[in-house]
């Protein structure tokens, strides 16, 4: 069992200048951080949205979704927001978080030949870092588990598995 924390979408928009967005996004009462490319706002959702050097479309990443089933009303809260046009959008990230109730052994789990990419530091941070080609999983003292990198839920349940598996 695991528990989605975050996904963060990729957006594109057909093109809209910055300064139009942060006019719209002003009237409609929501609070705009502005810097010299992007903007940042929070409706519900966060988004960054960046200055374009292309005449087509513009770039927002959308954060603080808590289930996949979410993204479409993240979606269409942009649309009703900026009154645009989606071209297209991807997950680029779902962080999540699992709970194995053991006691881990990090130390043991660095030296055995299950998994092959390990990174572990304790001195600079408690976690060992288990990379996989479908994301990376953080194993804590605890047994608690944070899953970064993922596209995909069922990338997170197989790497959720390959731990309990070989540990």
């Amino acid at each position: 069992m695991f528990h989605v924390r975050n996904i963060k979408l990729s957006v594109k928009i057909k093109h809209q200048p910055l300064d139009i967005v942060i006019s719209k996004l002003k009237k409609k009462k929501v609070n705009v951080k502005t810097f010299s490319n992007f903007i940042s706002f929070k409706h519900k959702y966060t988004y960054v949205f960046f200055k374009s050097g292309q005449k087509s479309t513009n770039h927002i990443n959308l954060t603080q979704i808590s289930k996949v089933s979410k993204i479409r009303k993240a979606i269409l809260n942009l649309i009703k927001l900026l009154k645009c046009q989606i071209v297209q959008y991807k997950i680029d990230n779902i962080i999540a978080t699992a709970d194995i109730f053991k006691k881990l052994n990090l130390k043991k789990v660095l030296k055995d030949k299950n998994f092959k990419i390990k990174k572990y530091n304790n001195e600079i941070f408690p976690g060992l870092f288990v990379k996989f080609d479908q994301g990376t999983a953080i194993l804590f003292h605890s047994g608690k588990i944070v899953i970064v990198g993922s596209k995909k839920l069922k990338h997170i349940k197989w790497i959720i598995q390959q731990v309990v598996t070989h540990i």
